[in-house]
């Protein structure tokens, strides 16, 4: 029986409350929904979040409409409720058809059993009252390993940091003319570094493949030089443990992880913006990094100029590199990446189901992926078959609408609708104004009317909103991206304005 209709079957006991199995398989069972509710919440939150955090939580009980979540610290723990305990709920209640549910995130103490790890490659996973090896570390720092003499490193795993992904590889990365640079090279720091490519920044919308690059890099770093020390981190992580440091009067151990090294990877360092003394923590260890050769790679969601913007320093740090920006993926790649993820699972999807999606859906690699997660998980739990009408008919939290031609909508329909949903006048959209509210509400509706008139092109839209150029467009359109990733609410408010618009043509 194909895997999906095993999840789906034993989900469908778990979902109606027949609990009479014996604690080995209500075990199996709470991590095969975990793995569904994974898979579901990956395109909602961040890469760091996935696979830094969640890929380490352990999946404890559901009792009384209470499902409980283990992880390994409390600095784990507040991460995980503040940046993805709505995605979690939801996909829970998705998952086991409940309304209501509380989502309660513990601690394990020490002794508990690290079954996130077996479960995760479908190994047969033990009894939930059963102790065996030590919690997964989800911060792993393992001291460089040199010789007092000659200075020459053990060959043992030098990484630091947050622990990688392996499937998040080069080899699984699918590469198309928007990220083809940010793929090349990033390869090439990783094969070669210290080259030409010191610092490289990578920077563009959240879930386009920045983590996934950097955790690529780590990955070949270490298969092809193991004794080489390696720092992979986030701004955010960066900026807690240095806060610690100072708290707990270590800042001598803290410099000394994170500046002994040969190669520094940080994520999304606009972190640092506006956190003055941890921003200088942050470029002088990057000057003396430089200063001694090592290789440095940085990620952001936003462009050069917004860091210089925020913090002159920030800037400065990334000029004498390589700038690679990763943007939404072609229609093509977005085919390939929903191919490459359904290969990868073992699932059964038809093509046309898999070019309805990449169709629809145009954001970045997560929505794509999650979109096909839950059309694989419902379709599995009510043993139908995903066609196309299927995920028309369940996809709309990810306003799945097939592409209109729009011969119907014009920009002025757009900016009307905005308009009556947000509240901006039509003229102040069109006009000059830089009020905040008016510019937020002005992108929104070039957003929109890329997506819902396909035919019409950048420097047309931009035209028509006052001669705005086509840099300032495309920028538009990122923006909103990364408002609608950060923001559900905002999201579901433009997607009502879409299936309206759409609505009104057909």
């Amino acid at each position: 029986m194909p895997q999906g209709k095993r999840c789906g079957r034993k989900a469908k006991l778990l979902v109606s409350g027949h609990l009479e199995q014996d604690n080995r398989d209500r075990s199996a069972e709470l991590h095969r929904i975990w793995k569904l509710c994974l898979a579901m919440v990956s395109s909602r939150v961040t890469e760091v979040t996935n696979t830094g955090f969640l890929l380490f939580a352990v999946p404890l009980k559901y009792e009384n409409n209470v499902f409980e979540l283990g992880v390994a610290s409390t600095f784990a723990r507040d991460w995980v409720m503040r940046r993805a305990g709505n995605a979690i709920r939801s996909a829970l209640e998705f998952h086991l058809d409940v309304q209501g549910l509380e989502l309660r995130i513990v601690v394990l103490k020490s002794g508990q059993a690290n079954r996130a790890t077996a479960a995760d490659v479908g190994q047969e996973v033990l009894p939930l009252e059963i102790e065996s090896a030590p919690v997964a570390k989800i911060m792993q720092p393992i001291p460089p390993q040199t010789s007092s003499r000659s200075g020459s490193r053990v060959a043992k795993s030098n990484c630091t940091g947050i622990k990688v992904n392996p499937r998040y590889s080069f080899d699984t990365f699918i590469s198309g003319p928007s990220n083809r640079l940010a793929f090349t090279a990033a390869l090439k720091v990783a094969e070669s570094p210290r080259g030409d490519y010191n610092p490289l920044f990578i920077y563009g919308p959240h879930g386009m493949g920045k983590t996934h690059l950097l955790h690529a890099i780590v990955g070949r770093v270490q298969q092809l030089c193991p004794t080489m020390r390696v720092n992979y981190t986030t701004a955010e992580l960066f900026t807690h443990q240095f806060v610690t440091a100072i708290k707990e009067h270590s800042t001598e151990a803290f410099r000394a992880k994170h500046r002994e090294i040969d190669f520094w990877l940080v994520d999304d360092i606009k972190f640092f913006a506006g956190k003055r003394h941890t921003c200088d923590e942050f470029i002088n260890t990057f000057k003396m990094l430089q200063q001694q050769g090592s290789q440095v790679v940085l990620t952001g969601d936003c462009r050069p100029r917004d860091l210089n913007t925020m913090d002159p320093g920030l800037y400065s740090t990334i000029q004498g590199g390589l700038i690679a920006d990763i943007g939404a993926p072609e229609t093509e790649t977005r085919l390939a990446i929903l191919r490459a993820h359904r290969d990868l699972d073992g699932f059964t999807v038809a093509d046309d189901v898999l070019m309805y999606i990449a169709n629809a859906i145009q954001s970045n690699f997560r929505a794509l992926q999650g979109a096909l997660t839950r059309l694989i998980a419902y379709s599995s739990i009510m043993q139908a078959e995903p066609t196309v009408e299927l995920a028309r008919k369940i996809l709309t939290e990810y306003f799945i609408e097939l592409p209109n031609p729009g011969i119907n909508i014009t920009p002025m329909d757009v900016t009307k609708a905005v308009s009556h949903k947000l509240g901006a006048t039509v003229d102040a959209m069109l006009g000059p104004s830089r009020i905040k509210d008016v510019s937020i509400q002005r992108q929104i509706a070039m957003y929109i009317s890329k997506e819902v008139i396909p035919q019409i092109n950048a420097t047309a839209i931009g035209t028509f909103f006052g001669g705005r150029d086509h840099a300032t467009v495309t920028y538009a359109f990122r923006k909103v991206q990364t408002m609608m990733q950060m923001d559900e609410e905002l999201a579901a408010t433009i997607g009502e304005v879409i299936m309206e618009l759409r609505g009104r043509s057909q």
